[in-house]
């Protein structure tokens, strides 16, 4: 492979005149290469608007880089027009990104993903760099479709007929255009916010005249990881949330909204997976709570995790940053009740008829309501029948959280684990939550404060003296039958498959609408990064996420299952 100073005038080149360029690069290092292409960005006149750059590294990088944690770590530079996919933790062939089409790839030999999956992560007429290549690869490349270049070490991706269609079926929506967001609570906001930096004008409904109207409302929320022993997508993607979580509302903090992210214990044992680095969470056993943990007795005692990246936000402040992305307007008092599609453009439609918005594309990014009068918030299984949609099995929980004023000092850390409790300054204190599936009561309630109070005891010892004032509010969350989120594009209806063994692939979509939800009781850890994967999804962008928990969170995921196992489709009950 040509060296570095070699690289980067062939990369000057080959962004020139471009407004969006991406870049795989096979090998990270030790993040110096990175830095130099990042200073020729910075300097060139004629660098294109927006760099994306693709990498794995092999090893553990030192700090600032983040922990070599098995996840991708998305990375924004220069303001967001640089980004930085960072493959880590995974042995090579690496894991690679959905919708990634490269317009240049340096990649080495002895770490090359298989030739065919180089071909569909190039673009048509792509040119790879390439060093260290075995005979058997160079002769699989030319049958994926590559051209040996004029230079000795490139290859041009030059796609017979077929596979450029392929190609092309891979975006699903207008690389920039307009959108509509249905909900401003965090899900909504996330998803608008990261519309809005791939330069979509966003719309964002809301039957409130307010932001976070509902659960994402509470005086603070919380943002950590999870382990376990199997390490599994549920495991997994909460982990990459909350990285990418802290690395959004850290900047938020910096722009004044209440919160810290300098840590947050949570209940568990070492029974469960702990080959995970420091950096990203460390196991306490009872001799380190009794030197660093107090306050968190007596639930804490024996052992605990401590996340160096937790945290907590101010919700309703985090949601109205996020909303004041340049490109977002929010729109309140609209309550929307149905959709419907004229050519390429949704309306969103008051009960009335009236249209409240129209745009290229639909996002659903609130709870249902099941039916119930709880509110006076659309439903969600509403708007996508309208569209001739199909939602996923939804429940709904309600949840109390208490605000009091304890004596004695704050709590260290924002404590999870069996309820949660977090010191939010000024002597205040939150506590909670409650969680009643198909509860509809509006009202605070004495009997859930109490539950709270116990709890609050339970996990930290705190016993507010008697006479001690508390506040309730009161809000809903969703929750899937599998516990993940649910983003990606909405399903059409009839649902049916004819394949033997149906994918993805083999489900009908609504063109221009998507959904984002489910986000239970971990909307601050999830929402930021889901926003991003989401909007990667509709702009046709790289997305931000490991394939196998892409297809985790897919809105089709439960009813592939069902297909799978009948030969009936499931009903849409």
């Amino acid at each position: 492979m040509p060296d570095l100073a070699q690289r980067l005038t062939r990369l000057r080149q080959a962004w020139q005149g471009r407004a969006q360029f991406t870049l795989l690069m096979s090998r990270f290092g030790d993040g110096q290469d990175f830095e130099a292409l990042r200073a020729l960005w910075r300097e060139d006149p004629l660098r294109p608007a927006k760099l994306c750059v693709f990498s794995a590294a092999q090893n553990a990088l030192p700090p600032p880089w983040p922990a070599p944690t098995r996840n991708f770590h998305l990375l924004d530079f220069e303001s967001g027009q640089l980004r930085l996919l960072l493959s880590q933790g995974h042995a090579p062939p690496w894991r690679l990104p959905r919708q990634l089409q490269s317009d240049l790839l340096w990649i080495d030999g002895r770490d090359m993903p298989y030739p065919a999956a180089c071909a569909r992560l190039s673009a048509p007429e792509a040119c790879l760099v390439l060093a260290h290549a075995s005979a058997a690869q160079t002769e699989a490349l030319r049958r994926s479709g590559f051209v040996a270049d004029a230079q000795a070490d490139e290859w041009r991706y030059r796609p017979h007929p077929r596979q450029r269609r392929q190609l092309q079926a891979v975006v699903t929506a207008p690389a920039k255009g307009k959108a509509i967001v249905i909900g401003a609570g965090i899900a909504g906001a996330c998803a608008a916010a990261a519309l809005a930096r791939k330069g979509w004008q966003c719309t964002v409904l809301d039957a409130s005249g307010q932001p976070a109207a509902g659960a994402s409302g509470n005086p603070a929320a919380l943002f950590h990881g999870t382990v376990h022993a199997g390490d599994g997508p549920h495991a997994r993607f909460t982990r990459a949330g909350a990285l990418h979580a802290q690395r959004v509302f850290s900047a938020l903090m910096a722009r004044g909204v209440p919160g810290t992210a300098q840590g947050l214990v949570r209940a568990g044992t070492a029974a469960h997976h702990t080959a995970l680095p420091a950096a990203w969470v460390e196991h306490w056993g009872g001799e380190t709570l009794n030197k660093r943990g107090s306050g968190l007795r007596p639930a804490f005692t024996d052992s605990a995790w401590f996340f160096p990246g937790g945290g907590w936000v101010d919700a309703a402040a985090a949601v109205r940053a996020l909303l004041d992305t340049q490109g977002v307007q929010f729109q309140g008092q609209s309550t929307a009740a149905s959709l419907c599609r004229a050519g390429e453009t949704w309306h969103v439609l008051d009960a009335a008829g009236r249209s409240l918005a129209h745009a290229d594309v639909v996002v659903l990014a609130l709870a249902d309501t099941g039916g119930s009068a709880v509110s006076d918030t659309p439903d969600a299984s509403a708007l996508l029948n309208s569209a001739g949609a199909i939602n996923w099995p939804p429940a709904r929980s309600r949840g109390q959280v208490t605000t009091l004023q304890p004596a004695g000092d704050p709590l260290p850390w924002p404590v999870a684990g069996g309820g949660y409790a977090v010191s939010l300054g000024a002597g205040s204190l939150l506590c909670g939550a409650t969680s009643q599936v198909g509860d509809t009561d509006w009202a605070v309630r004495e009997s859930d404060h109490a539950f709270n109070l116990q709890r609050l005891q339970a996990q930290t010892g705190i016993v507010p003296q008697a006479g001690t004032e508390v506040h309730g509010r009161v809000g809903w969350r969703e929750r899937a039958p599998d516990g993940l989120p649910v983003v990606g594009a909405a399903m059409a209806w009839p649902l049916e498959s004819t394949a033997e063994s149906p994918r993805r692939a083999h489900i009908a979509r609504v063109p221009g609408l998507f959904v984002l939800g489910a986000l239970a009781g971990r909307g601050f850890t999830w929402g930021p990064l889901a926003g991003e994967v989401l909007a990667s999804l509709i702009a046709g962008d790289p997305v931000p996420l490991e394939g196998d928990l892409l297809d985790a969170l897919d809105p089709a995921r439960f009813w592939l299952r069902g297909l799978r196992a009948t030969s009936e489709p499931p009903s849409s009950a």
